[in-house]
């Protein structure tokens, strides 16, 4: 073999390396803004479903909640239909694992659990209100006032509670939607 085809050989094989190296680091970038991508997406449809759930839970039943008396029980019966009401989040769940933002991580998994533990304390407080509705037409009387004072005494407590609950909930919202803004 003479030098010119040994140099030859060499620069070809070095030419076919420097291409594989280089169609390797495209695909990589390609692959990573793929990545970004989905992740920015996937962070626009959970804040899109916050702020829904957010604007709506505002717009009902948080007004009743913040003109309650306090000491009063909290006589308002929210419907709620049915348990999965966070469609993005419960089919999306695996791609919190792909935020660098452990903090994000976190706060998004508590904002739903906060959110959650909501609505079903406003499921309970909706069977203390029919509990107590069915106290106040259907027992004896004296019979009746004893039940009805000690129901009204346990919705006393829970609708503070529920107030707490609520006041942690708004929090922890603003902080999650503040924090994913800044991320768009």
């Amino acid at each position: 073999m003479n030098l010119n085809s040994l140099l030859s050989s060499v620069c070809g094989g070095l030419f076919v390396l420097f291409g594989v190296f280089l169609t390797d680091y495209f695909n990589n970038k390609k692959e990573h803004n793929h990545e970004k991508k989905r992740i920015n997406n996937f962070r626009s449809a959970l804040l899109v479903e916050i702020k829904t759930y957010y604007s709506l839970y505002f717009e009902n039943i948080r007004e009743a909640l913040l003109q309650k008396e306090k000491g009063a029980p909290f006589l308002f019966y929210y419907p709620i239909t049915q348990d999965n009401y966070f469609s993005v989040y419960e089919q999306n769940v695996d791609m919190l694992g792909l935020l660098s933002d452990q903090n994000e991580r976190e706060l998004i998994v508590e904002v739903y659990a906060r959110i959650k533990a909501i609505i079903d304390t406003y499921r309970f407080n909706n069977s203390l209100i029919e509990k107590y509705e069915l106290i106040s037409c259907n027992s004896e009387l004296v019979e009746r006032d004893k039940n009805k004072k000690s129901l009204v005494d346990a919705m006393v407590v829970y609708a503070d509670l529920i107030v707490e609950s609520d006041k942690k909930l708004v929090n922890c919202v603003n902080r999650l939607i503040e924090m994913m803004d800044k991320k768009m």
